[in-house]
């Protein structure tokens, strides 16, 4: 990450520099307080990238039969 130090009447410019720069058309700000981020809204999470590889692999009927799965009594149609 790069720190800058720049004049309140400069900033719009800067920012305008800035986010020319991003290639997308949608942008995630964060900030709080003190600071912020500026970044593209189409980066994807650790956690949205291992939920998409995900397999399901319980059985299709579980909620319908779970009398079944639990404690072996018959299935329901």
């Amino acid at each position: 990450m790069k720190n800058l130090v720049v004049n309140k009447d400069r900033i719009q410019d800067l920012l305008t520099e800035y986010i020319a720069c991003i290639n997308t058309d949608k942008l995630r700000v964060e900030f709080n307080e003190d600071s912020f981020i500026v970044q593209p809204a189409e980066q994807s999470s650790v956690l949205d990238i291992l939920s998409s590889q995900a397999e399901d692999l319980g059985p299709e009927d579980m909620s319908a039969n779970v009398d079944h799965y639990l404690y072996n009594l018959p299935k329901r149609k």
